[in-house]
């Protein structure tokens, strides 16, 4: 996998310098799925500069689509993706059923979406569209088997805006699990939509990768559980989540036991194909530690959580 390119002033090198199996889950669950779908596509809601992409691409050739709205991110993510059969869609997810236009606030390699934009330094204007109007425009990534969000707040949310495309297409939805940066009560009522759905199984780590466990969804108090984990760290950290449709239990249940044995310090590589440590896989150039890492994490804390109450 070729070098990634990263914006000066982005916190990824030095949070993968202390944590080195940070968003390497995805890539260890992608495994698995491409295990038992050849024709596997995937969806990345919040692609970022191409770290989860390019993470994916040491383990599966699958098709990507990568959903990205900022423009700084943009440039780094079309130049780290370019041979990696990746297509890009410039914007943002609408969670309204419509065109629309959100502000972000960007900062140290995160942005937070909102629908009203202060007139500030670092506050971008970004077009977004419904999901199913995106994948008209990609139109082979219509029946994608896995989805993954990672949108600051709106993670949620769009998944509830996406009810047609779930029901048709039954995707295994990653996600970033933040009560404390979720607009409006999505946060609890999402477990009850997706349950509805046919979503039945759960897998969960932190925010760094580590893993916390799988999770029953049938019971209709594990939501409840899953908030209070998650709001109980009070913004310092948040929940990584992995649903699953109940035609996918064998999935679920085999990247249970993956992660289950990774944590346990049984499973050392993905398949034999790649370590699951950043600077093995990505060649960043400089490796932050000490002071510089903790200043670099402090700041992208804080940009998660610096804004205003979302909209509701």
């Amino acid at each position: 996998m070729p070098g990634l390119r990263v914006p000066a002033g982005h916190a990824l090198p030095a949070i993968m310098a202390q944590w080195e199996y940070y968003g390497w889950n995805i890539a260890r669950i992608v495994d698995v799925i491409a295990g038992s779908f050849p024709d596997l596509r995937v969806i990345d809601i919040g692609a970022n500069i191409g770290d989860t992409a390019a993470m994916i691409r040491r383990v599966s050739d699958c098709p990507i689509l990568c959903v990205e709205g900022v423009p700084e991110y943009l440039r780094y993510l079309a130049e780290n993706v370019k041979f990696l059969n990746v297509e890009i869609f410039p914007g943002y997810v609408s969670i309204d059923g419509a065109a629309d236009s959100l502000f972000a606030a960007v900062s140290d390699g995160s942005a937070s979406a909102s629908k009203t934009g202060p007139q500030a330094v670092g506050v971008e204007k970004i077009t977004a569209l419904p999901l199913e109007v995106i994948l008209d425009q990609h139109p082979r990534f219509k029946v994608s088997k896995f989805w993954k969000i990672d949108t600051d707040g709106l993670d949620c949310p769009i998944i509830q805006a996406s009810r047609s495309l779930i029901q048709k297409a039954r995707p295994i939805i990653f996600f970033e699990y933040d009560p404390f940066l979720t607009q409006g009560d999505s946060a609890m009522v999402v477990w009850e939509f997706v349950r509805d759905l046919g979503y039945l199984d759960a897998v969960a780590w932190d925010n760094v990768g580590n893993y916390m466990g799988a999770y029953n969804l049938r019971d209709a108090l594990t939501g409840n559980d899953l908030y209070a984990v998650a709001a109980g760290w009070r913004k310092l950290r948040y929940l990584d989540i992995c649903i699953f449709h109940e035609e996918d239990h064998g999935i679920a249940d085999a990247v249970r036991r993956k992660e289950s044995g990774f944590a346990g310090g049984l499973s050392k590589s993905v398949n034999g194909k790649a370590e699951p440590d950043g600077s093995v896989a990505m060649d960043m150039g400089v490796r932050s530690t000490g002071r510089a890492f903790l200043r670099a994490s402090a700041r992208w804390l804080k940009t998660r959580h610096r804004q205003s109450e979302p909209t509701k």
